[in-house]
């Protein structure tokens, strides 16, 4: 708009005139026309300031009028005139949403109060925004601590919500960490150290409510335990941190129990067993038996090899059960265990790939202990050694992608770097802080401690990669660039080159020492992924898990004196219990055998086995086996072959009530031998000899026993055959006379009709008679018999025709051979006693009558 003003105003050129108009001349009308444009460029000017003192004001526009070292503050919307010559700002309101706030300072009275969102206002004339930000979303199980890192102060504000922080939580040396709650649950117990106290103290559902555990500014959580179950054939011993030990056994649990939740009354008690969570600093007592549960593969000889004991020292071994099973994906260049360090030689064996180390120690002493002072909940075997220790690990380092894995705490008093390089390169501890890092320009905070209380060991895993994934401690990614910790710098070659140290060294840097113990340093010349960081955070994990809960027993070797290994026991089988054997033996007539079998045995009384011997299954097998021995010696082999099972019977009974069972608290149940096994040549050829003699008659007797069942069954079968026959002839000859009695009565009754016809026929025509009816019907019998014969004569074409009563016929025979005739019967002296005819017709006549 001033523009077209401007544009619209005369020029000089528009007031000269060549004619000199009203006697003017040029020289004049420029002198005129100069005045002219100044008098409008005066009013031009004139009339922009007047322009420029109105303002016109938006909703959120805010002015603030400067008048002397007073200021006043016109807000929007409206419009007003400011005098060009006054001071003023625009600016705009403050509008914050819901997940926002704003520090608000009052640069008049230097005082600070936070505005939290969602709002929308003009601020006061003497107020500015110091400091903005977005809300902390704070879930059901999470929380914030605030840490005041110069007076030691702390705030647990505990989620769900939209955190804020106060003015008082905002200050330059303040630490705010947003850490996730601890779940507590029925098999979930918690370790809490008060900071006051340093007193440690377990929180279970015993005493507070299931879900998120909260601590307080005044407590810390250790770690988290998980509850023991012992089952009723189980029993575990205990012992705490005053080497005080506790029989927890599932048949017969002590009346109280510290963390234990339920009622372990006998009445309570119908299934046995107990559950119960670890009290601090008390852990599993793992003691070392020798296992026989497997049938061994070696034979035992008759004597055992002695144990030689040297008098050099050996070479310490890490015997961590967890170290020992570790299997890695990639094989890291170095992995230094405390436990394989010896302190008489200086050789720190490197499980690694690469050499091992020697010479270490450039000033002070270092010992192997898992005692140090401060002690931590889990008490892992370290290298201990003090502020005046010098350990030189040397270029372990050596490329410029790498990897290192430690387990380091603090012991005492001076605390500033533990793993350190040159240049401020420090790992874990630095300067005086647990749980962070100084990798050249990659860093973490260092306001504060990240692992508390700062005696805790501190597992952590840091990488040449970007943040945050380049430091790992536990599941927390802390890693941070230089342009988070330090803004507005860049990055140099000096600070990259520096990121990785030349050299290691424990106590390197007299500006940085400390006392300390190491117990683990794993490097990989490579920079692992992020899976493969998480598999080395959880072998970590997993060691201060398996010293935070079990002891291992003392004077306990990896094998037994048979040379069997040893397995880990921590709940002790109240349970009949198999071992088994094999060794040699010779009898009473010096033979040698090899025997096989298994015992049998139980713990009745833990506390007593424990309290008088390390191994109980090695003394029950090395028992046993003097037992078998000795009664083996006391047979011939040729009495021992059919009597084995006899002489394992007697030997148990002569040694099952031993004090050497008693006073150990076990009990011999049985002894077994499977099988036994000569060794000489001679008695092997003599027995295999047997063997095949027995076999021989056997299949004899096999064969005699066949062919006689054979014969059996034949001769059975013939017996059946014939008793079917005779009971066919039984059953034949019955069927034939009952068919006789229906035949003769049949014939008999029609007879009989006949008879009583004829003599009814008789007295009807010879009333009278005096002869008898009967000899009547004898007489007409007769002739009915004589008047048949005569028929069978004449029809049967005869050639002779004899009588008795008509032919006188004398034979006339050899001398000497003259028959003997019978004698004259009655019957035969009767003329009609013999009829000519067949006989079959006469006594068929004869059974007629």
């Amino acid at each position: 708009m001033l523009w077209s003003i401007w544009r619209s105003l005369p020029r000089l050129d528009d007031y000269i005139d060549e004619d000199e108009p009203f006697g003017f001349s040029e020289s004049m009308q420029i002198g005129f026309a100069g005045c002219c444009c100044c008098f409008n460029l005066a009013s031009f000017i004139a009339f922009a300031i007047v322009i420029g003192g109105f303002r016109n004001l938006l909703p959120e526009d805010q002015l603030i009028v400067y008048k002397g070292r007073e200021r006043t503050a016109v807000n929007g919307p409206g419009s007003l005139y400011v005098s060009v010559t006054t001071k003023t700002t625009m600016r705009k309101a403050l509008k914050l949403d819901a997940t926002e706030w704003a520090t608000i300072r009052d640069t008049k009275t230097n005082q600070y109060y936070v505005k939290s969102g969602p709002i929308f206002e003009h601020l006061g004339p003497w107020e500015d925004v110091f400091r903005n930000g977005s809300k902390t979303r704070l879930a059901y199980d999470e929380f914030v601590r605030i840490i005041d890192v110069f007076t030691g102060v702390e705030k647990i504000i505990r989620g769900p919500q939209l955190f804020t922080p106060n003015v008082s939580d905002q200050g330059p040396r303040t630490h705010i960490v947003v850490e996730k709650a601890l779940m507590l649950t029925k098999e979930v117990g918690i370790i809490v150290r008060d900071r006051s106290t340093a007193e440690m103290t377990l929180t279970s559902t015993c005493s507070e409510t299931p879900g998120p555990f909260f601590p307080t500014p005044t407590r810390d959580i250790v770690e988290t335990r998980k509850r023991l179950h012992v089952a009723p054939h189980e029993a575990v011993l205990v012992q705490d941190i005053d080497g005080k030990t506790k029989m927890m056994n599932g048949a017969n649990p002590p009346a109280t129990i510290e963390g234990n939740c339920d009622n372990t009354s006998a009445a309570n008690q119908d299934a046995g067993g107990v559950a119960f969570f670890l009290p601090p600093l008390s852990r599993v007592v793992r003691m070392k038996w020798s296992d026989y549960s497997k049938p061994p593969e070696n034979v035992v000889g008759l004597t055992t090899t002695p144990v030689v004991t040297s008098t050099t020292r050996r070479r310490r071994s890490s015997r961590s059960r967890v170290v020992l099973a570790q299997e890695w994906d990639i094989k890291p260049k170095t992995w230094l265990v405390a436990g394989d360090y010896d302190t008489t030689t200086g050789l720190w064996v490197n499980r690694g790939t690469g050499a091992n180390l020697t010479n270490i120690v450039r000033a002070g002493s270092v010992t192997v202990s898992a005692t140090a002072a401060n002690a931590p909940t889990a008490q892992l075997m370290a290298l201990v050694g003090a502020a005046s220790t010098k350990l030189e690990l040397g270029n372990l380092i050596s490329s410029s992608k790498w990897t290192i894995c430690s387990l380091t705490r603090y012991t005492g008093g001076a605390k500033r770097s533990i793993i350190a390089g040159p240049y401020g390169w420090a790992h874990g501890h630095y300067a005086g802080f647990a749980g962070v890092a100084r990798y050249g320009y990659n860093r973490t905070d260092m306001i504060a401690d990240i692992v508390r209380p700062d005696t805790e060991w501190v597992p952590m895993c840091g990488t040449s990669g970007s943040a945050p994934e380049n430091v790992v401690l536990y599941d927390e990614k802390l890693g941070k660039d230089r342009g988070e910790s330090f803004p507005n710098t860049t990055v140099t070659e000096t600070d990259i080159a520096r990121s990785r140290p030349n050299t290691v060294y424990v106590n390197g840097d007299p500006r940085h020492v400390s006392d300390f113990a190491i117990a683990e340093i794993i490097v990989w010349n490579e920079q692992l992924k992020s899976d493969e960081v998480a598999e080395a955070m959880d072998y970590l994990r997993a060691r201060l898990l398996d010293a935070s809960t079990y002891i291992d027993q003392a004077g306990s070797d990896e094998f037994s004196l048979s040379g069997v290994e040893k397995k880990d026991v921590t709940n002790i089988d109240l349970r009949t219990q198999k071992s088994f054997f094999k060794f040699q033996a010779r009898t009473g007539d010096n033979v040698r055998m090899v025997l096989e079998g298994s015992v049998f045995w139980q713990v009745e009384d833990p506390a007593k086995t424990l309290a008088t011997t390390a191994d109980p299954e090695g003394d029950v097998w090395s028992k046993a086996r003097s037992i078998i021995l000795e009664a083996v010696s006391s047979v011939a082999f040729k009495d021992f072959l059919s009597t084995s099972s006899d002489v394992m019977v007697q030997a148990f009974e002569n040694n099952r009530n031993l004090t050497f069972w008693t006073e150990r608290g076990l009990r011999l149940v049985s002894l077994e031998l499977a099988q036994f096994d000569p060794t000489d040549a001679k008695t092997i050829a003599d027995l295999r000899s047997i063997i095949a003699q027995k076999v021989a008659r056997i299949v004899k007797l096999t064969k005699q026993t066949s062919d006689s069942e054979v014969r059996k069954i034949a001769i059975d079968a013939d017996i059946a055959l014939e008793s079917n026959r005779t009971a066919l002839i039984e059953v034949k000859a019955e069927n034939d006379r009952l068919e006789a009695e229906t035949r003769g009565a049949t014939e008999g009754g029609r007879k009989a009709q006949g008879v009583a016809a004829f003599l009814t026929g008789l007295a009807t025509l010879f009333p009278g008679s005096p002869v008898p009816p009967v000899e009547l019907y004898e007489h007409y019998i007769i002739l009915r018999s004589l008047e048949k014969q005569a028929k069978t004569l004449f029809n049967g074409r005869p050639n002779i025709f004899i009588t008795s009563n008509v032919t006188n016929i004398s034979l006339l025979l050899p001398a000497g051979e003259a028959p003997a005739l019978p004698p004259p019967s009655a019957a035969s002296a009767t003329p009609q006693s013999r009829m000519l005819g067949p006989p079959s017709a006469v006594e068929g006549e004869e059974e007629e009558l």
